[in-house]
Order: C-alpha cells, then sequence, then structure tokens
C-alpha cells in the first residue's frame, strides 16, 4: 500500500485488528492522512463460528459500505473474510475504479505495479 501513497490524498482502511507479533511483510502504511474503520475479526471455522460470522456479517457489510462510497478507488485485499464482503459490497458501486491484491501475485522483484488500474489519476 505504501507504493501507491504518493497517488492519493488519503487511505480508508477498513480492517479488524489483530494482535500478534510482526513479521516481514507487517511494515505500517507510511501516509499522512489514514482513517481507520475498526470491524470485527470474522471466520468460518466451526459452526459456533459461522453463526458469529452471520450475526456479525451485517454490520461488518455496512461499515465496508460507508468506506466504499466515501472512496474514489476500491482496493480489495483478498483471499479472506473481509476481502469476500468486499467483493459482494463493491458490487454496488460499478462506476467506481477497483482494484484487487491477491495473496502471492505481487512480485517485489518486478519493476511494475502489478495488477493497478488507472483512472481519473489514480
Amino acid at each position: 500500500m505504501n507504493v501507491w501513497g504518493k497517488y492519493v490524498d488519503e487511505f480508508i482502511i477498513v480492517a479488524p485488528i489483530i494482535q500478534t507479533e510482526k513479521t516481514t511483510i507487517d511494515i505500517p502504511y507510511n501516509h499522512e492522512k489514514i482513517v481507520f474503520f475498526e470491524i470485527n475479526a470474522i471466520n468460518l471455522l466451526g459452526w459456533k463460528a459461522i453463526l458469529n460470522a452471520i450475526l456479525k456479517g451485517s454490520k461488518i457489510g455496512l461499515r465496508i459500505y460507508k468506506a466504499m462510497q466515501q472512496a474514489d478507488h476500491i482496493h480489495l485485499r483478498c483471499p479472506g473474510n473481509i476481502g469476500l464482503l468486499g467483493c459482494l459490497v463493491q458490487i454496488l458501486f460499478p462506476n467506481k475504479p477497483k482494484t484487487a491484491k491477491y495473496a502471492g501475485n505481487w512480485s517485489q522483484k518486478q519493476n511494475n505495479l502489478g495488477a493497478i488500474v488507472y483512472k481519473n489519476g489514480f
């Protein structure tokens, strides 16, 4: 995400906060203006977790919707449960430009920006 920071005025991030030890992939976002919408983490590992995800899904979907409503460009990080919800919600914004980053499709050794769609200055 830091690669794209110079192209945007603001990042709006929708994600759960997960407390784990940092790895080499966990670097902080480097941008002056970050708006963060915290949501609950969900998973589908067992019946209780599935029920919990169903109950929390509409609230999470609404938060994703509100963030996408404010955005000029939608970027989805996949795979993941929140990315899946984001894929469903983004259908409601057919005219907004979108990109998706799927785990493993980004080569740090290449000198390009991967699957980025540019429209209206981004």
